[in-house]
């Protein structure tokens, strides 16, 4: 036993498979969210139905990214107006 006989860690390259259609529907979500967050920003506040009805492939994820956003941008706003109080 001369030589180095323990293993040494081999080269391997991950085998986790990418569902290509959860991929594409990914990729679909965040081009559309991308182009909902200028109006959000700017305090217009996009039609949900409509946005949700222009991607019904994309709707039960789309929903769920809405809610949080909202939830983010109505606390963002609680923050800013009890800040101004005073």
């Amino acid at each position: 036993m001369g030589s180095n006989s323990a293993k040494q860690p081999a080269n391997v390259v991950s085998t986790v498979s990418v569902d290509p259609n959860h991929q594409r529907s990914a990729n679909a979500l965040v081009h559309v969210l991308d182009q909902f967050m200028p109006e959000l920003r700017e305090r217009n506040t996009p039609d949900r139905d409509e946005l949700l009805a222009q991607h019904p492939e994309l709707a039960p994820q789309l929903a769920d990214c809405l809610d949080g956003l909202d939830f983010i941008h109505r606390a963002s706003s609680a923050d800013s107006d009890a800040g101004s109080v005073g």
